[in-house]
């Protein structure tokens, strides 16, 4: 049985340790805007999934998170706020 990988090491992140400070913050600074613009290019389906869940709060239906580890946290820490939004 094979196991689907769902963590792995970024190509980008081999030999960060042994970079000088400001080379590291120009990596993760370059991710960061690559994460933005990636976003930015998915605002239309965003929108619609944000208007699909309130149209399904409002209505008495249900939200439901799944995920473990640091992704179960901001699960948890979104589930709180969505009483108080919507």
């Amino acid at each position: 049985m094979s196991l689907l990988v769902t963590e792995h090491l970024h190509p980008a992140a081999t030999g960060l340790d042994v970079l000088p400070g400001l080379a590291v913050l120009e990596h993760l600074l370059g991710a960061q805007a690559a994460a933005v613009q990636v976003v930015g290019q998915a605002l239309p389906q965003i929108e619609a999934a944000a208007v699909l869940m309130a149209d399904a709060l409002q209505g008495q239906g249900r939200l439901i998170y799944a995920g473990a580890g640091s992704s179960a946290l901001m699960a948890v820490a979104d589930g709180l706020e969505l009483g108080g939004t919507f």
